[in-house]
């Protein structure tokens, strides 16, 4: 199998090696023509956090990487996510990323062709950069505000990390203009999706509230994690179609990914919240996660 990874060290992203084959070479040597990845956008990635050189949620990440490949019928054999596991600690060890990092694994269908590809098997690509040794709750939270100029509109792909993710650079985009920290996503209903890269959450009471995959959201490694953490700390967990009323009568807001773990919302429009939940969750996933890869 064709591999390629790039390991990338420090808070800029710097990279010093570039790993092929196996083989780690300086990053001044470039091997890499254009790939159906840059030609096509034919693949798909994750975005991991490690904690001392453990990935405690690989598990969750391949389940979707596996379900994603197989719905673009990229082929790989039995020993690739064996191969990928031990890769991903080579890139930590490599860059000497003890505490805690961000990895991204873009894996993109290998062969050449046009739209047609001349081979349907896997090929990788690893990055990474420094990262925290835990999860951190932001003291002042986020300030949201509703996405004006960007619709959700869902597909079978709404739940995938592909590698084509025009719409959330556009809303990206859009968020940096705005005058909120996050600005929150709808479809084409109105309804509620999420954020520009973060999953939404509601909380009311004992009762926490997300939007259903149907709404075109995408199905976060975080998101699946909480939906099993949550009901054991003994708040109540559904899916449910969330509009924007639902966020001005809600009691708090939070937002989760697999990088930054929960983020709390403090403001929408005049509406403020508390952050009780988000620093229960931030609490569990540090001794869960963070601490239990020590």
């Amino acid at each position: 199998m064709e591999t390629f990874a790039f390991l990338i060290r420090g808070k800029e992203m710097e990279a010093e090696y570039i790993c092929y084959q196996g083989e780690f070479f300086r990053k001044d040597k470039p091997f890499m023509g254009l790939t159906r990845a840059f030609q096509y956008g034919d693949g798909c990635f994750e975005s991991i956090r490690s904690f001392n050189n453990k990935i405690p949620l690989l598990d969750l990440h391949f389940e979707r990487l596996s379900a994603t490949l197989d719905f673009l019928r990229i082929k790989t054999n039995k020993d690739f996510y064996k191969e990928l596991n031990s890769a991903l600690e080579e890139t930590l060890i490599r860059n000497e990323l003890k505490n805690g990092a961000r990895l991204r694994l873009t894996v993109f269908r290998r062969g050449g062709g046009k739209y047609e590809s001349q081979d349907d098997r896997a090929a990788y690509l690893i990055e990474a950069e420094e990262s925290t040794s835990k999860f951190e709750l932001s003291k002042t939270g986020k300030t949201i505000e509703l996405a004006k100029e960007n619709i959700i509109y869902p597909t079978p792909f709404s739940p995938m990390k592909l590698i084509g993710s025009q719409t959330y650079v556009l809303a990206a985009i859009e968020r940096k203009s705005s005058k909120a920290d996050d600005i929150i996503l709808r479809n084409s209903s109105g309804e509620l999706v999420e954020a520009t890269s973060s999953n939404l959450f509601v909380v009311k009471g004992k009762k926490v509230f997300t939007p259903p995959l149907d709404s075109g959201c995408l199905s976060g490694v975080m998101r699946a994690y909480l939906k099993d953490l949550i009901p054991k700390l003994g708040y109540q967990l559904s899916e449910k179609t969330l509009m924007p009323e639902h966020l001005a009568d809600a009691e708090e807001i939070f937002l989760s990914n697999s990088i930054q773990g929960v983020s709390w919302v403090s403001s929408f429009n005049k509406a403020r919240y508390f952050k009780k939940v988000s620093a229960h969750l931030t609490d569990e996933l540090n001794k869960r996660l963070a601490k239990s890869s020590s």
